[in-house]
């Protein structure tokens, strides 16, 4: 069939198509949930026929001249594109390298069209719901609005495609116009779980009786006697870790602005960053967007550096910032009052709330200097070990 008889050939069922639509809404006499989801179901076929259409007349269009170093293939090569409306299937003219090497389709090059096989409108989709839910429900969300789903392994090709760039992306933007005069940079690392499934199959199985590795059975030899028991480990390749998590640096930078009542004011013009990539990637990057909000390493303007407790993330944003007031995270103050409060005070007990509720207020009234003075004079009065009931009998621990 010709390039114009294919086109009318689509223009023709597009027609016939549209028609009964028509037909289908002026006749129908079910209620409105079955309409709905049947009205739909024939718009989507009637999509699929129109792009049909649209991309037999863009074939016919296209200049069919090869460029230099290349010559005339298939001239009807078949595609199958997955797009908003279901799987379309296309011919287009493919291009071959005249001394070998990839070949390309003008067609797909100039519709900007990928060779994952998806459309542009599924590619944004898909990938904008990876930043908000996990993959199975991205699918299953998928299924109810398009009727169809890329597979787990496609959906996490396609954010990770786009995602490679993003950063170049984001790198070249220019800086806010209407931005604050204090610039604040939250910084935080976490590691989030990446256990294998032999590793989480040997933690929830159920545990073996310890062997004994000597004669006298002492615990000393408990460990040689486990090693032998479950054998060598797998001889590790370059790149594998031994941890069950690498840690993603989440970087949040916002300024705040001074308002007619004299206090600041904010967030404004906030941006997220995260990377699996280090914590002196994160100083990089925080560096390289406060140079281009305004916020050079000369700048007289204040930088507030909020961190937790972590010496790695505070000497790489120091080196990155030397003039920058470096604070800790209050949250991360909380948390670890409440775990120094537990040393003193049983779980759940009024005493420990009313012991760290009194911490929280030297906080929060910024007495910290009086907290630590406190708290020295606390852990120099507190034996170096002390006797804990443990489910083994009487252990000692700081």
């Amino acid at each position: 069939m010709s390039v114009s008889a294919s086109v009318s050939a689509f223009e023709d069922n597009a027609r016939r198509e549209f028609e009964a639509i028509v037909r289908f809404c002026r006749a129908n006499n079910n209620p409105f949930r079955p309409f709905e989801w049947d009205l739909l179901t024939r718009l989507w076929a009637l999509g699929g026929l129109l792009l049909r259409l649209f991309l037999a007349c863009r074939h016919a269009r296209l200049e069919a001249t090869p460029p230099r170093g290349f010559r005339r293939g298939d001239p009807a090569a078949e595609r199958t594109l997955k797009t908003l409306f279901g799987r379309v299937s296309y011919v287009r003219l493919q291009m071959i390298r005249v001394r070998g090497g990839c070949s390309y389709h003008p067609l797909d090059v100039a519709l900007g069209l990928t060779r994952d096989g998806f459309s542009p409108w599924v590619i944004q989709f898909v990938t904008r719901l990876a930043t908000r839910m996990r993959f199975a429900s991205r699918r299953s969300l998928c299924r109810s609005v398009l009727g169809w789903s890329p597979s787990v392994e496609s959906i996490e090709e396609l954010a990770l495609g786009l995602g490679r760039l993003a950063e170049p992306f984001a790198r070249q933007q220019a800086g806010p116009n209407d931005d604050g005069e204090v610039l604040v940079i939250e910084v935080d690392g976490k590691c989030p779980p990446t256990a294998r499934a032999e590793e989480l199959a040997k933690r929830r199985g159920k545990r073996s009786k310890h062997a004994k590795a000597c004669a006298c059975g002492c615990q000393r030899h408990r460990g040689r006697a486990k090693r032998r028991r479950r054998g060598g480990k797998k001889r590790r390749k370059k790149g594998d870790k031994s941890k069950n998590g690498k840690e993603v640096v989440v970087v949040v930078m916002y300024t705040l602005k001074r308002g007619g009542d004299g206090r600041l004011h904010g967030p404004k013009n906030k941006k997220v960053w995260a990377s699996f990539g280090g914590r002196r990637g994160a100083a990089c990057w925080a560096r390289a967007e406060a140079t281009k909000r305004g916020f050079g390493p000369d700048t007289s303007r204040t930088v507030q550096i909020v961190v937790d407790g972590a010496s790695g993330l505070r000497s790489n944003l120091a080196a990155a910032f030397p003039n920058a007031i470096a604070t800790v995270d209050v949250c991360h103050v909380v948390e670890k009052l409440w775990e120094l409060g537990h040393r003193f005070h049983q779980e759940g007990s009024a005493e420990l709330r009313a012991r760290v509720e009194e911490w929280k207020a030297w906080v929060y009234a910024g007495r910290a200097g009086e907290l630590v003075a406190h708290l020295r004079r606390l852990l120099d009065g507190t034996p170096g070990r002390v006797p804990e009931r443990g489910p083994r009998g009487r252990v000692w621990r700081r």
